[in-house]
């Protein structure tokens, strides 16, 4: 039998079995049951296995071991690339996972701690972080030994690249200035990043004042065509005549404002 395997959101760790097959044949799935010196230990799912294939077979808890991990992350900008169509920023993602364990029993104990590998992960390099004894292809396995009613805190650290991908119409003065002072940018790239970026501020206000003049020019032709329609019904003379004049004397004044 092996060590417990302290799955990262238990609180007790499996006891785990851990052989390979060698009987020469295929073992097909089905269930298990466990026995230590002719006890019964536990139970547990065999899957389907092939000739000289390892095993791993979790049957039981360890309630005298208990297993906890909490994670930090941090992710910094590590480089900056001006495309022809977009900007590019490179980060690091480095994320450091402490794992404790305690230990209630009077014996040591090794507990193994499975992390999921990623892809594009990997381990940051330091005296102070834990190096895994075994990886698979989805797993990094990390073994922690613990005394008799005791505790161990251990650390493991990774780190990937990220890219961000920005187009130079969603760029911002502040994002700008974090990426001056983080020396991403260079002060020349700074100053014609920044005036293109007041250009088209610029721009954006003459679109706006381009909306408000064109909304002002409707409203000015409909005040045109009701100033027409009273013309056509004012006489020239008397009372008639003096509404005219004022009447004729806007119509100009919106002919003006056109």
């Amino acid at each position: 039998g092996g060590p417990p395997a302290c799955a990262t959101k238990l609180v007790n760790p499996d006891i785990v079995l851990s052989f390979d097959n060698t009987s020469g044949v295929v073992l097909e799935e089905g269930p298990a049951v466990v026995y230590d010196d002719d006890s019964y230990a536990g139970e547990s799912m065999m899957p389907y296995t092939t000739r000289g294939t390892h095993v791993r077979l979790g049957f039981a808890r360890d309630l005298a071991v208990r297993c906890s991990r909490t994670s930090t992350v941090q992710t910094v900008n590590t480089a900056l690339r001006l495309d022809p169509g977009e900007l590019i920023t490179e980060m690091r993602r480095d994320e450091v996972h402490t794992i404790r364990v305690e230990h209630d029993d009077e014996t040591a104990v090794d507990v193994i701690v499975e992390l999921p590998k990623g892809y594009d992960t990997v381990l940051t390099p330091g005296a102070e972080y834990l190096v895994p004894f075994e990886e698979t292809a989805d797993h990094r396995r990390f073994r922690v030994s613990v005394t008799g009613r005791g505790k161990t805190e251990v650390k493991v650290a990774e780190s990937r690249v990220l890219l961000r991908y920005t187009a130079y119409l969603d760029l911002t003065s502040h994002a700008l200035g974090e990426w001056l002072s983080q020396r991403l940018l260079d002060r020349t790239t700074f100053d014609e990043l920044s005036s293109v970026l007041e250009h088209w501020e610029l721009a954006r206000r003459c679109d706006e004042k381009v909306t408000e003049l064109e909304d002002e020019r409707e409203t000015i032709y409909a005040g045109q065509t009701r100033v027409a329609e009273q013309l056509k019904v004012l006489g020239d003379a008397g009372e008639e005549g003096r509404v005219r004049e004022r009447t004729v004397a806007a119509l100009v004044a919106l002919q003006d404002r056109e």
